[in-house]
């Protein structure tokens, strides 16, 4: 539907888009004028071709400094009239991707859907939308001779991409394992070495213990806990030497884990 504005609007519409043109940018295009040129020529010829475009007249206004008033207002009077006035076209591109996707051909691939548009739309313009009005020629032919075999080898493409990415999953279900496996290592390494240095902790105060007991009896000079405190004192040493080497294991275990 066409709009038609009255004169008033009109010239309201014409002044907005000149304080448009005048807000963009434009570019210092030097004409004939400073040369001592003069543009009457180009109008005559203009008037001689029946020119009317009103694009073309505002392009060839010049201010008086001799640079071009109007640059950048054509191209984007060129660009706005470009514009589609609806989405028809758009529309009926959707409409053609439905009755291609049916129920039954749910699984179509792109390459798939864009090669059914491609035939459909040969075929309309070919043979006006009559299959048997396509014209045979060798070019066609040769197409469907070799249509098996690049089907055949998109299947192969298609076929190492998909191995491809099933190396990528299964590389990475596998970094993921072992990486499961090395944090139940360590946290069985990390209670292990709780376990050690309670007992180590024990062990001492055992030891401290027995000390304690063999400074009271020489301080009493009663001898007859000696045994006892000396037997404390060397089950101490002992445990505490077995300790601190699987303490040290334990150590080296964790670091080989840090390593890996």
């Amino acid at each position: 539907m066409i709009k038609h504005y009255s004169k008033d609007k009109a010239k309201n519409i014409h002044a907005s888009t000149h304080a448009l043109a005048a807000a963009l940018p434009y570019f210092g295009i030097t004409t004939n004028r400073e040369n001592g040129d003069d543009d009457d020529d180009d109008d005559d010829d203009d008037e001689k071709l029946g020119r009317t475009d009103n694009n073309a007249r505002l392009s060839r206004q010049i201010k008086e400094s001799g640079i071009a008033k109007f640059v950048v207002l054509p191209e984007l009077i060129k660009s706005l009239l470009s514009l589609a006035h609806g989405n028809a076209d758009v529309e009926c591109g959707f409409s053609e991707n439905a009755a291609l996707i049916t129920d039954d051909r749910s699984s179509l691939s792109d390459i798939s859907i864009n090669g059914l548009r491609a035939t459909k739309d040969a075929v309309k313009f070919y043979g006006q939308g009559k299959v048997h009005k396509v014209p045979i020629c060798k070019g066609l032919l040769d197409n469907v001779e070799e249509a098996h075999s690049r089907y055949q080898v998109d299947q192969e493409i298609t076929q190492r991409i998909l191995e491809k990415k099933e190396a990528i999953v299964a590389a990475a279900k596998l970094t993921k394992h072992k990486e499961l496996v090395l944090v139940g290592k360590e946290q069985n390494l990390i209670g292990r070495r709780k376990i050690l240095q309670e007992d180590l902790e024990n062990v001492s105060k055992m030891l401290n213990e027995g000390n304690s007991r063999l400074e009271a009896t020489v301080a009493t000079k009663n001898f007859a806990g000696v045994e006892m405190a000396q037997l404390l004192i060397g089950g101490a040493k002992k445990k505490l030497d077995v300790l601190k080497t699987q303490l040290g294991d334990n150590s080296d275990q964790m670091n080989q884990l840090k390593k890996n």
